[in-house]
């Protein structure tokens, strides 16, 4: 999505109806237009803000804990964790949310120990650039902001002074003309008021079964859960050890908050690392948001560890041991994610060859996943390269089989299928039949049943796509 998006004109980035700020593409854009293209290196430059955001959460722990050792010891951690390392290398603009939410997180936490009704030159600086940077990186970058907001406000009415406030002000006031002048900021609002929220954590509303009522608890509490990536484990360590890293955070969260209410600095940690808890409950708990509650939770658990009494010191370094051996594990041999797995080039290699071998003037393909773009760039791609002027390549969607039926097309149509993600399936069967057409089934990439997760992740996906493969091909004739 994010190269489809990136390859747009920045007319088409500014203005396009999105849940996520334009502010990521357009810097891609500027990225691959300085000339680097490759993937390979695309994703490393991507490590860079995520490095920085570790690093800044690092000073920030030292600045306020003055725990050296504590927050090394978290860095090292969070060095290691699969969500970090998937979404430090992935091309969306969750790396720099991260950094420019560490960043705000650090530049307020630098504020309230200062405790000074006058910023320096540096600290309003920081502010400014870092409330701006969170704002523009994504939509939710509001998260974190509203967290510092809070915090700042209350320094103000303590200090008597609201200069810290005014750095924040002008943030909002320049990020509020840029979305209204640059970004289609209104339909923006709507789609994301109205996106399906349930649909894309897989969630059926209609059941209320203890089956579905526990996903519905495992989806609410997932960024609290995802310290370890479960999928690869045995389904015992999978049910257990986020638990008990949730129930070992909680109580370390309690344990500070007792002994540090009179610093506001130790309470922004505090809450910036819980903050999902109250996201929760909205349904947009989804783990990408929240990593910078990530290091917070980690270092929570490690500072207040050393100060437990022998016996719980022991049981307590055991779970995190645990816990960082299956986050080396990943790092060693990682469990790739189900899209990870998908051979987008082969799939548009295979479907140009059986266009070519039957005579296929049309690839149709469903429009019911993102992952569904990373076929057609490359499918793009293919017939450019080898000046394939038949096939045209072109999204299921409500007047495309209209469309296909009104051109009177006698030639074969090959149908690339989906499987479900979200709220819709498009099945082949009602296809064919509204093109008139037979189908035959060509191809399947990645088996579901075969997938190297354990059983309980696997039934999650089996149960939910509609189709034994994650991607199918299929031959329409008459």
């Amino acid at each position: 999505m994010s190269m489809v998006s990136s390859e747009s004109p920045i007319a088409n980035i500014l203005m396009v109806n999105s849940t996520h700020t334009p502010t990521y593409y357009l810097l891609l854009k500027l990225i691959r237009q300085l000339g680097i293209q490759r993937e390979v290196l695309l994703r490393v430059i991507h490590t860079i803000p995520f490095i920085i955001g570790l690093l800044l959460g690092y000073f920030t722990l030292v600045n306020v804990f003055g725990r050296t050792r504590s927050s090394l010891i978290s860095f090292c951690i969070a060095v290691i964790l699969p969500n970090y390392i998937f979404y430090a290398t992935n091309l969306r603009m969750y790396s720099l949310l991260f950094m420019f939410s560490m960043a705000f997180i650090a530049t307020v936490a630098w504020i309230l120990q200062e405790n000074s009704k006058n910023l320096s030159q540096w600290q309003i600086t920081a502010l400014g650039l870092s409330s701006l940077g969170l704002l523009l990186s994504d939509y939710s970058g509001i998260v974190y902001f509203l967290v510092g907001l809070i915090f700042l406000i209350v320094q103000a009415f303590r200090m008597r002074s609201y200069k810290p406030l005014i750095p924040i002000l002008v943030s909002v006031l320049i990020f509020v003309i840029i979305i209204f002048s640059c970004f289609n900021f209104l339909e923006t609002v709507h789609n994301i008021l109205n996106w399906p929220v349930a649909a894309s954590q897989n969630i059926n509303n209609s059941s209320r079964g203890l089956v579905e009522l526990a996903k519905l608890a495992y989806l609410s509490l997932r960024p609290g859960l995802d310290l370890i990536y479960s999928a690869g484990i045995s389904l015992p360590l999978a049910l257990g050890l986020p638990i008990v890293l949730l129930l070992l955070y909680a109580y370390s969260f309690v344990s500070i908050w007792k002994t540090h209410k009179s610093s506001l600095a130790v309470q922004l940690i505090l809450i910036s690392s819980v903050i999902w808890v109250f996201a929760s409950v909205t349904g947009y708990s989804f783990t990408r948001i929240f990593l910078p509650s990530h290091f917070f939770m980690v270092f929570i658990i490690v500072y207040h560890v050393s100060s437990m009494s022998k016996t719980w010191k022991v049981a307590s370094y055991l779970i995190l041991g645990l816990m960082i051996s299956l986050c080396l594990k990943e790092v060693i041999r990682p469990t790739l994610r189900l899209y990870n797995l998908i051979p987008y080039e082969q799939i548009a290699t295979d479907t140009l060859n059986l266009a070519k071998s039957q005579k296929a003037n049309t690839i149709l393909l469903s429009n019911n996943s993102l992952n569904s773009l990373s076929i057609e760039r490359y499918l793009s791609q293919q017939i450019e390269q080898s000046k394939i002027e038949a096939a045209q390549v072109v999204k299921l969607g409500s007047n495309t089989l209209k469309k296909i039926n009104n051109n009177e097309l006698n030639s074969p149509v090959i149908f690339i299928s989906h499987m479900k993600e979200g709220e819709k399936f498009q099945d082949v069967q009602i296809i064919s039949k509204q093109l008139n057409k037979s189908f035959q089934e060509i191809q399947g990439y990645i088996k579901l049943q075969d997938l190297p997760y354990n059983p309980l992740w696997k039934k999650r996906i089996t149960n939910s796509a509609q189709q034994p493969y994650a991607v199918q091909s299929y031959l329409l004739g008459n």
